[in-house]
């Protein structure tokens, strides 16, 4: 399973996006970048430690818990893994964290990928997800399983409220637990894009042998050593317009890019996330990131 982001763009200050999209255990990379071309989203691992949140304005003390829908076992990449799916709650909203491990995975039969989608929920940084799964072979999302919504921790202040929201996201990770439990996955390998503050660009590394460009209008994926094709794909659609924003304001102006990358090349499986770099707009501009699974050529 993959977990993914859809972000917000912010301009230079210090802040980590919360976007969680290969990496199950690592810290969250930290993003700055230069006004007018701002990433909007890069993978990352957990939702960011307490201490560098926010504190509650006012929260009584409540008891912490925490559950996990399935475990998973610690495996290497071709071997079986299951999905899990973990939620801690606490006193306050910006105690809540939701968090994926074993991660990412592919069907063992190569034809799904599993992705643990979230929203970047600006300097709020309320946890949030939802459960994808991808048909490898069409492209396209088959399942989507919300488990929590920013919105929704932001209303629940008090400790019934809190309370009551567990009870719900609990009975939606038994139902993920359920849908996921029905698949045997398998852990592949992945890679993230990370600032080069020498370059002022973000870099993607290879993964499993395999280089990912997108290039003008075409993402290709090659044969890191050999530079065989292995995927020429159009990436036309992934072209957002223009949005406008009012009278006299710059309207919102985006450049895709990949933002992460996993490969099992047993079973010739790519997953891209592709996030939007906002080039003008600024704060304002909000756009998503896209999970994409494909087949590779033999």
């Amino acid at each position: 399973m993959i977990q993914l982001v859809r972000s917000r763009v912010r301009v230079p200050s210090a802040w980590a996006l919360a976007l969680c999209a290969l990496f199950a255990c690592s810290k969250p990379a930290k993003h700055v970048a230069e006004a007018g071309v701002t990433p909007s989203a890069s993978p990352v691992g957990d939702e960011p430690d307490a201490s560098t949140r926010p504190t509650a304005t006012s929260s009584p003390p409540t008891a912490s818990s925490s559950a996990t829908a399935q475990q998973a076992p610690s495996a290497g990449p071709d071997a079986p893994a299951s999905p899990q799916l973990e939620l801690r709650t606490g006193a306050s909203p910006y105690d809540w964290r939701l968090d994926a491990r074993g991660l990412p995975a592919v069907s063992t039969d190569g034809r799904r990928v599993a992705v643990l989608l979230r929203d970047h929920d600006g300097m709020r940084g309320f946890p949030n997800g939802a459960l994808v799964i991808l048909d490898v072979d069409r492209d396209k999302v088959v399942s989507k399983t919300p488990l929590l919504s920013s919105d929704e921790l932001a209303k629940a202040l008090t400790p019934p409220q809190l309370a009551a929201l567990e009870a719900k996201v609990r009975a939606r990770l038994a139902r993920a637990e359920v849908l996921v439990a029905a698949v045997t996955w398998t852990k592949s390998a992945a890679a993230e894009h990370v600032w080069d503050a020498d370059a002022g660009a973000f870099s993607l590394p290879d993964v499993a042998g395999v280089a990912a460009r997108l290039v003008g209008e075409r993402l290709r994926l090659t044969d890191a050593t050999t530079s065989r094709v292995l995927l020429d794909q159009d990436a036309r659609p992934w072209q957002l317009p223009e949005i406008p924003l009012g009278p006299g304001l710059t309207p919102c102006a985006f450049s895709p890019e990949v933002a992460a990358l996993a490969v099992d090349r047993a079973r010739r499986v790519a997953f891209v996330l592709v996030a939007q770099t906002v080039t003008r707009g600024g704060d304002t501009c909000d756009a998503p990131v896209a999970p994409h699974a494909f087949r590779l050529a033999p």
